[in-house]
């Protein structure tokens, strides 16, 4: 008599794959923390982690929104010391509104809420983009937009960010304005920019090398402890690059100031024994960094 054997399959249980379960858990954190208490009233715990994504540390792609947010953030902490909920709320508010300007921020939130659905190829995706913006922030944080440096008593401060109106990404195409401002710190005497030289590089290596008259159509003559402060632009290839270079000045004598001021220098000034040059430190143009 043959004996009939039934075998069983056993499926196991669905899992969450578990970097999105530490999300998940987290974002439950942070929603739970949102909660106002069940009298209704404001709760300090309500403001915990509004600048506080689900990594834990409020991370953000633009250093002009993480400068403003850290200032916000010592002004949160003091409205909730004093139990100044209205102002707290206000302040988180505005946090919040910075965040949804961040892509970073914007990642993080958008991972938190694919997480609370449950729909984990969503959440993926964003924690997708969170990577390759931490990769972006390794890049910036080795060249930042902005660069000091001083020579010869000449400081030199430049930042860019990019243009979105101007830029096609589809197209691989970026605009990048720069600011930069000169000032005559310690030198005795007045000096005149002559020249500038640039290098351009972008984010697969290639170089550019641009090298001209002044700057935009100017020879400023800077007199001590004066600033002049200009901005010009420039198109890229890839959404990240550097740039790089310096200045050729000339020293002028008091006596000599007036004409140097209205009449345009020759470059075969630049061999002067009173000329030098003001570097330009290096400094990052990407396409994260807006304002």
């Amino acid at each position: 008599m043959r004996t009939s054997t039934t075998m069983e399959r056993t499926t196991a249980p669905a899992t969450t794959p578990r970097p999105i379960a530490r999300v998940r858990r987290g974002a439950r954190a942070v929603a739970r923390a949102r909660e106002p208490r069940a009298d209704g009233s404001k709760n300090s715990e309500s403001f915990a982690g509004v600048d506080r994504g689900v990594f834990g540390d409020g991370e953000y792609a633009d250093p002009a929104i993480r400068r403003k947010v850290l200032s916000l953030r010592e002004r949160l902490s003091d409205a909730m010391r004093l139990e100044n909920w209205r102002a707290a709320a206000a302040i988180r508010d505005e946090i919040e509104g910075l965040r949804r300007r961040d892509p970073r921020a914007r990642a993080e939130d958008a991972l938190e809420a694919c997480v609370m659905d449950e729909d984990y190829e969503c959440a993926s995706n964003a924690k997708a983009t969170i990577e390759e913006l931490e990769r972006d922030a390794v890049v910036e944080r080795l060249a930042p937009c902005e660069s000091e440096r001083t020579s010869r008593g000449v400081r030199v401060r430049a930042r860019s960010r990019c243009v979105t109106d101007r830029s096609a990404p589809k197209e691989s195409k970026w605009f990048f304005q720069y600011v930069v401002t000169i000032t005559n710190v310690t030198n005795a005497k007045s000096v005149k920019l002559l020249s500038r030289s640039w290098l351009i590089t972008d984010e697969e290596g290639k170089c550019e090398a641009v090298r001209g008259a002044g700057v935009v159509g100017k020879q400023p003559l800077i007199r001590p402890g004066e600033t002049f402060e200009y901005a010009s632009s420039t198109p890229l290839n890839t959404r990240r690059g550097t740039m790089e270079g310096f200045y050729r000045f000339v020293e002028v004598e008091r006596r000599d100031e007036a004409r140097a001021e209205n009449a345009p220098m020759d470059l075969s000034r630049e061999d002067d024994v009173d000329a030098f040059n003001v570097e330009i430190g290096v400094f990052g143009l990407s396409e994260s960094v807006t304002m």
